[in-house]
């Protein structure tokens, strides 16, 4: 019997810490969306601050209100003598597929099929907010990167993945703002931008929600859990089975 329980002692734990690996190692598996999200949009940031060292401005994450008693919120602003950029970040994996006039694109991941509402459409709006914000005559266009996909078909121009964001950003081919109007518009969108902590988190909410990443990250906090879980009963288990050693001699 006691051979028994010294064996159940160290085995048993050995099991528990194998299993709590497996559900670490799950847990990494099952948020790589999230973390290539992250990843890519830390490049799309690279990306569009090398504007700023060429006389350009460039804005994160820009709350506006939108006209219509609500709030919209750009990722990146890109403000250079080309113009002014609203750029959008999306972050879903696998393959996309979709047309301008689509209502929705399709989204292929895992064999896995899903659809998401056409991020032109979004962007266009956010085109237009800006548009009755600093006026119709700005130059004004929009870009959707996606940070972790593979772009299928003929998808449109300033649909792009980020290696190709910087060439659609130049791609516009004026040469239309001096750098004094480059600032002052930049400070134009600063006065009207909304900069309080509620809006933004709900904004972030929305963003999460959107590219299905709320879901994930409770799943993934559930994994941990049960992985230090696990590896706390081990933990104990082993020093159960010293305290009995240490009586017994």
């Amino acid at each position: 019997m006691y051979e028994l329980l010294m064996s159940m002692g160290v085995y048993l734990p050995m099991g528990l810490v194998g299993l709590a690996m497996l559900t670490m190692a799950a847990a990494v598996w099952y948020s790589w969306p999230w973390l290539s999200g992250v990843i890519g949009e830390a490049r799309v940031r690279k990306v569009v601050e090398r504007f700023r060292s060429e006389a350009g401005e460039v804005l994160h994450d820009v709350i506006l209100p939108d006209r219509k008693g609500g709030t919209v919120q750009i990722d990146h602003l890109v403000i250079s003598r080309y113009g002014i950029t609203a750029v959008e970040t999306y972050v879903q994996p696998g393959k996309i597929l979709g047309a301008p006039r689509d209502a929705t694109w399709v989204q292929e991941s895992h064999g896995n099929i899903y659809r998401f509402t056409n991020p032109l459409r979004q962007n266009d709006a956010l085109v237009e907010v800006l548009k009755s914000t600093l006026g119709p005559k700005f130059p004004i266009d929009g870009a959707v990167v996606f940070t972790a996909a593979s772009l299928q078909g003929s998808t449109p121009e300033n649909v792009v993945s980020v290696g190709k964001l910087r060439a659609c950003l130049l791609s516009r081919g004026r040469d239309c703002f001096s750098s004094e109007k480059v600032a002052r518009t930049a400070n134009a969108i600063r006065n009207v931008s909304i900069h309080d902590a509620e809006t933004k988190r709900k904004h972030n909410d929305e963003f999460m929600n959107q590219q299905g990443l709320n879901e994930r990250l409770r799943a993934v906090n559930l994994m941990l859990g049960a992985s230090a879980a696990l590896m706390m009963l081990a933990i104990l288990i082993v020093v159960a089975t010293v305290a009995v050693q240490t009586r017994l001699i």
